[in-house]
């Protein structure tokens, strides 16, 4: 894939340059984010270190950024800075404040999509339904994790 120079990124800035990027076609997949087969690395209390989620496949960058959110003991969003890498398998949360001890949630919203367009709601290719049949607001799921 080929984006060439002068295109406009998301922030209206201009690329100086055309960017190049590589990606290798293999067998479709055809089946719902499985959120439960995210590996989760907690960090330590009272430390800024990142909370880590693995992903078994890629999932779309841009939705990552904003599809995954952090939540306290008390449920509030936790501020913070997000890092996306390992070819969209590795999501990274760095907190503006250290972390408390209590229980946190992972909260991912039903828009997250993989880069084959499965969602946390469903797979991609499916049978048609009828517009009566489609759920109109899919729930966020929440993973739990605790901090001693």
């Amino acid at each position: 894939l080929a984006i060439g120079a002068g295109m406009v990124d998301l922030s209206g800035r201009r690329l100086h340059e055309t960017f190049y990027k590589h990606f290798l076609v293999t067998e479709a997949v055809r089946e719902h984010i499985a959120v439960e087969r995210w590996k989760i690395l907690p960090p330590a209390t009272r430390s800024r270190q990142p909370l880590v989620l693995i992903f078994p496949r890629p999932l779309d960058w841009a939705l990552l950024s904003h599809t995954i959110t952090i939540t306290s003991t008390s449920e509030q969003p936790i501020d913070g800075r997000i890092s996306i890498d390992q070819d969209e398998r590795r999501w990274s949360f760095t907190p503006t404040s250290a972390w408390d001890a209590g229980s946190h949630h992972v909260r991912v919203g039903s828009r997250l999509e993989d880069v084959c367009g499965n969602s946390v709601v469903a797979a991609f290719e499916r049978p048609l339904r009828s517009a009566g049949d489609l759920p109109h607001a899919a729930p966020d799921r929440s993973i739990g994790f605790h901090l001693a």
